[in-house]
Parts: structure tokens; sequence; C-alpha cells
């Protein structure tokens, strides 16, 4: 193989690899932003927002992760009708492309970085929320005693001195003789 046949083949290498970058780059972020959609969708329809701004950053959150697709989606159609015009000399560059692949990174990027926030507002909330219940729950045992209760009568608690014997008393149960009518002594 001669040196000018290897640097063709060179070429060939690093174009197809260039390309094979690219798409899948593209795929890479076609991928991420579907599950982030459904990751997004799953969390309001479980946990849900907790205010009006919450239920924004979702909104435009998954705004964010749509423009990403359907820009990819476009990606991909555009991709064809750019390759044509390289392969036939009528084309060497499209400026669509181009703005559609930097709106779909920076919606990606964009889409990531809500999705952040969101979660962690959410985890923030829910840990003020369970402090709440925490604390409830710990005024409830302290406000369980009245005002002005004392420990009066506390003595009656005390356990007895001598326990007695559980079959204590049994002697009562023993049958009492009949009383004998009296006898009439005859009279003299």
């Amino acid at each position: 193989m001669s040196d000018k046949e290897k640097e063709v083949e060179f070429y060939a290498a690093t174009v197809g690899a260039w390309l094979n970058t690219k798409f899948e780059l593209d795929k890479s972020l076609l991928t991420l932003s579907t599950g982030a959609i459904g990751l997004l969708v799953t969390l309001l329809t479980t946990v849900g927002a907790t205010s009006v701004e919450g239920l924004a950053l979702y909104f435009v959150a998954l705004l964010s992760f749509l423009v990403c697709v359907v820009s990819i989606l476009l990606v991909f159609k555009r991709n064809a009708k750019h390759l044509e015009g390289i392969v036939t000399e009528t084309q060497t560059s499209d400026p669509l492309l181009k703005s559609l692949d930097t709106s779909a990174a920076f919606s990606f990027v964009f889409g990531v970085i809500l999705t952040l926030i969101i979660g962690g507002t959410t985890a923030i909330n829910q840990f003020i929320e369970k402090e709440i219940k925490m604390t409830k729950e710990v005024n409830k045992t302290i406000h369980n005693v009245a005002v002005g209760d004392s420990i009066n009568g506390l003595e009656a608690l005390r356990p007895a001195g001598k326990e007695k014997a559980s079959v204590e008393g049994i002697i009562n149960m023993k049958p009492q003789p009949k009383p004998q009518p009296a006898k009439s002594k005859p009279e003299d």
C-alpha cells in the first residue's frame, strides 16, 4: 500500500469516526432527554409540585427536554439533506443544522439544571415536612400535661407493703356447721 493510499484510508477512517461521534452525541441526547421527560412526569404525578413555582420549574424543564428532542429529530432529518448536498458539491455548510445542534445542546443542559433544582427543592421540602411532623409529635407529648397538675397523689401508685398470698382467705370457704335447733327440755 502506497503512502497516498494510506493517507486516503486514514482520512476515510477519521471522517467516519468524526461522523460516528457526532451521531452518538445526538443519539445520547435524544435518549437522555426522553428519559428525563419520563422521570419528570413520574415525579410530578407521584410527588407533585408543592408550589406554583415548583410547577413552573417542572413545566420549563419538560419544555427544555422537549425542545432538545425535537431539535435532535430535525437534526437527523437535516443531516441526510446536508450529506446529499456535500456529495453533489452543492452545499458546504448548513447554518440551520448548526443552530439545531446548538439548540439541542443548550436546551438539554438547561433541562438538566432545572431537574437538579427540582430534585433539590423536593428533597428539602420532604425533609422540612418530616421535621415539622416530628416536632408536632414531640409537642403532643409535652402538651399532654395540664397546666397546674402536680405530682400530688403519687403515693397511691406505691405498691402495698405485703402482698397477700393468692389463696389467702380460703379458710372462709370452709363449710360452717348448721346451727342445731334448740332442744326443749321436758317440764317437770
